[in-house]
């Protein structure tokens, strides 16, 4: 007898569910991990996580026939967002990772939302900002992100401002490198993509060493 086709596709559905299992299960482990920031554990991690997406979502659009992609900006800031949250709430005791919250503390203005947020308490210690690559902005994105920054700062004057790119557009020389910008990997059109010298670990020093500075 020939199967139905909701029972077909279970096999798809009832996998697809099964993944918030994984990750909670994963999430408790990294939850008590020891974290070893002079590794780059973290950044390998988030890379090959998006590889797997990517693996996912463009042999599906060839399956299926589809020319859009799907967003891989959501899936980059949940990847960041479980090992910072892992790292600093159980590393740095009394420590909070948000995203997408307001840091504006009037409620009536206009909200400013940073993917990635660390808070002591009310204090905000840093925030990320997560970029896949420079996107359709293209050579404005820097302008995009010292606005940014401006506007978080006049916010919140003594919160440290970075930004994580996945794949960098940046330059070794550029002020900014390994300080406030940190991009991963060099896009290469034969996909053999190669590692910058900076990690997810070098960013999150920097944040370790404000909150050293600001945290009373």
């Amino acid at each position: 007898m020939q199967n139905t086709l909701l029972e077909i596709d279970a096999a798809f559905t009832t996998h697809y569910k099964k993944m918030l299992d994984v990750q909670e299960a994963v999430k408790k482990q990294l939850d008590t991990y020891p974290y070893d920031l002079t590794k780059d554990e973290i950044t390998e991690a988030i890379i090959q996580r998006m590889y797997a997406f990517w693996h996912f979502s463009s042999r599906n659009n060839d399956l299926l026939g589809r020319r859009g992609n799907p967003v891989s900006a959501d899936f980059f800031t949940e990847s960041c967002l479980l090992f910072f949250k892992t790292y600093f709430e159980h590393e740095r005791h009394g420590f909070k990772v948000k995203s997408e919250h307001n840091i504006d503390p009037a409620p009536n203005r206009r909200l400013v939302k940073p993917d990635i947020s660390i808070w002591k308490d009310d204090q905000l210690i840093a925030t990320v900002e997560l970029k896949v690559s420079h996107g359709w902005k293209g050579k404005s994105i820097e302008e995009h992100l010292r606005q940014r920054e401006e506007k978080i700062i006049v916010l919140r004057p003594s919160a440290w401002f970075g930004v994580l790119v996945f794949w960098n557009y940046s330059q070794p020389d550029a002020p900014q490198w390994g300080e406030k910008y940190f991009g991963l990997l060099n896009h290469k059109k034969d996909f053999n993509h190669q590692r910058t010298s900076l990690t997810v670990e070098h960013l999150m020093q920097k944040i370790e060493a404000h909150a050293n500075e600001v945290v009373k």
